[in-house]
Order: C-alpha cells, then sequence, then structure tokens
C-alpha cells in the first residue's frame, strides 16, 4: 500500500490497550466515501464493547457525517445523517450497515 511504512501494530499492540479496559471503545475513521466504489458507511464489532466504525463523503452516493451524543450516563448515541436527498435518516441506523463481527 502507498504510503504505508511496514507492518501495522494495530492488531498486535494497539487494540490491547484499549480493550482491557472497562469502558466502551468506539474507532472511528473517515474519508471512506470518496469512491462510489467503498462503501460510505461501515460498522463492525469487535467484541461486546469495541466496535469500528467508518464514515465518509464525496461520492455523491450515500454521502453522510455522525452526530456522536454522549450522556450523562455515559450512553453513546450514533445517528448517520445522509447529506444526499431530503430525508436526513434515509441511510438508517449503524446496526444496518454492519460487516458482522471480527474473529
Amino acid at each position: 500500500m502507498a504510503g504505508k511504512d511496514g507492518e501495522s501494530n494495530f492488531w498486535s499492540e494497539v487494540l490491547d490497550i484499549f480493550t482491557n479496559s472497562d469502558a466502551s471503545v468506539y474507532f472511528i475513521a473517515g474519508d471512506v466515501g470518496a469512491s462510489a466504489r467503498n462503501n460510505a458507511i461501515y460498522y463492525g464489532e469487535y467484541d461486546d464493547k469495541t466496535e469500528f466504525i467508518a464514515s465518509g463523503m464525496g461520492g455523491k452516493v450515500d454521502d453522510n457525517i455522525l452526530l456522536v451524543t454522549v450522556y450523562g450516563n455515559d450512553e453513546v448515541e450514533i445517528e448517520i445523517i445522509a447529506l444526499n436527498g431530503e430525508n436526513p435518516y434515509a441511510l438508517g441506523i449503524l446496526e444496518d450497515h454492519g460487516q458482522g463481527t471480527f474473529e
């Protein structure tokens, strides 16, 4: 992959730092919708408290942003806001875009 130097240590070292916590963890990436061949939204669960989310715009189809609300009781709500068309909720909920769980 262009610009990537060596092997990633994410799965072998970095992820453990976060999954050893009692807190819920959300890894959120952006800029994935620039090409119409990519999914503009991705959702996957690693375990019961670790989630991977990707969102993006630029492909002019399913362009979106995420609205993240953290409530006082540590509840987290993540909404997909559609940028194309009249209905800001046209893309549904994150779980509609699930790719399953990581094994």
